[in-house]
């Protein structure tokens, strides 16, 4: 099989269902910690979908290419997303911080897989 087709296919097709698994698991699991006061946007589902593919497909890119800087750009894109999440996990609630560690497992998931690909397609 074509190691490019096996790379990204992994990092984008398989990792796309398995983090939006993951993702829907956790979220329910800590549903029930959620208060009053943990008021926040509600989720729109294809955003987080559709940043996750485009994420894995770089991070594939730039470790197939074994482009230096890779790792110095995915601690930065995760501290960005972390940021981002600030309004939700700052309030200090049970809750608030399970959103915020959610987000940290779905984004080392996916990030792991993203690396597996551009392995994969690496490999001579």
């Amino acid at each position: 099989m074509n190691k490019y087709l096996l790379g990204y296919g992994l990092s984008i097709v398989v990792a796309s269902i398995v983090t939006l698994i993951w993702s829907w698991f956790l979220h329910r699991c800590v549903k029930k910690y959620k208060t009053e006061q943990d008021k926040e946007a509600e989720r729109i589902f294809w955003i987080p979908f559709a940043l996750g593919i485009f994420e894995r497909a770089i991070i594939t890119t730039l470790v197939a290419w074994n482009v230096s800087g890779t790792g110095g750009f995915i601690g930065a894109w995760v501290a960005v997303k972390t940021a981002g999440g600030w309004a939700s996990w700052s309030k200090g609630t049970t809750y608030g911080r399970a959103v915020l560690f959610i987000g940290l497992l779905g984004n080392a998931l996916s990030v792991l897989l993203a690396l597996i690909g551009g392995l994969i397609i690496a490999t001579k």
